[in-house]
């Protein structure tokens, strides 16, 4: 069950990812998720960026780390 949710989700990924814009004025979202246990200790961490184009393929941003 596992294996056919991470593929599903890397499909949807490569799917949003054909479409992108790189053109000046748009704007970049992304991110990374994380969730792991091991010897009862869980771990989450995430780490969202946003991003700015100023000029075609050339984008200024920001991501935080939590």
């Amino acid at each position: 069950m596992k294996k056919s949710f991470l593929i599903v989700l890397f499909i949807i990924a490569g799917i949003i990812g054909v479409n992108a814009q790189t053109d000046k004025g748009t704007t970049l979202l992304g991110g990374n998720i994380s969730f792991q246990t091991s010897d009862g200790t869980t771990v989450f961490s995430a780490s969202p960026n946003v991003g700015f184009f100023i000029s075609k393929n050339i984008a200024l941003g920001a991501q935080l780390i939590f």
